[in-house]
């Protein structure tokens, strides 16, 4: 038997098992894309596992995923992170788009664009300081879950937008109040930038425009 019989059979071999393999995976997307209508059913399971993940008590009033150019989009409404008298972390929409083609070549999640909306945040000085014997145990649970959620803002996806939300942090000194009506974070490795629109304190003549580069 010639060389280039034995090549042809065996090419002949190649592609039938790449569209053996071509044909499963359309077959997985399209499954995926089907169950997709269903997520606001898991949504009790998401609750548990980020509950159970970071040890705390995050309740999502809605769930539900659809499908973009880039791969599937997750979108919560109603998301209470933390309640309670002295903090407050409240999102009233997070829309999170997954790149899927990415995720696939990467072996991790790749997001393509992540969006908070409407969010209400109210922070007091004592959550912030790092001696332990300054907190309480509610202040010690609590900087762990900002500490979680600091470390997947800022190191673990590339960029996010935060549209229309309130801040409002207490000192001793008394409370200041900053409106974001749209900023757009990048973080580049140990490099992170900010770009928006912020007003202090309420007032329409403290409309900043923010520039922030971080190392």
């Amino acid at each position: 038997m010639s060389v280039s019989s034995v090549l042809n059979r065996w090419l002949k071999r190649l592609y039938k098992l790449l569209a053996i393999l071509l044909v499963i995976f359309a077959v997985l997307i399209s499954t995926l894309r089907l169950f997709l209508p269903y997520a606001h059913n898991y949504r009790q399971n998401v609750e548990d596992y980020l509950n159970t993940h970071y040890s705390s008590n995050i309740s999502i009033g809605a769930l539900s995923m659809g499908w973009r150019k880039s791969g599937p989009t997750l979108i919560t409404q109603d998301v209470m992170l933390l309640s309670n008298e002295h903090s407050k972390i409240y999102l009233d929409n997070l829309e999170v788009e997954l790149d899927f083609w990415r995720s696939l070549r990467t072996g991790k999640l790749v997001t393509e664009d992540f969006v908070i909306s409407g969010a209400e945040l109210a922070f007091e000085q004592s959550m912030l300081v790092d001696s332990a014997e300054e907190m309480t145990i509610d202040d010690a649970d609590n900087k762990v879950l900002i500490d979680s959620l600091s470390s997947i803002l800022l190191e673990q996806i590339p960029r996010f937008s935060i549209r229309d939300s309130h801040v409002l942090y207490r000192t001793l000194g008394g409370v200041r109040a900053f409106t974001i009506n749209e900023m757009s974070w990048l973080n580049d490795d140990d490099r992170h930038r900010a770009n928006g629109s912020v007003i202090v304190d309420g007032l329409s003549s403290n409309n900043l425009k923010v520039l922030l580069l971080m190392k």
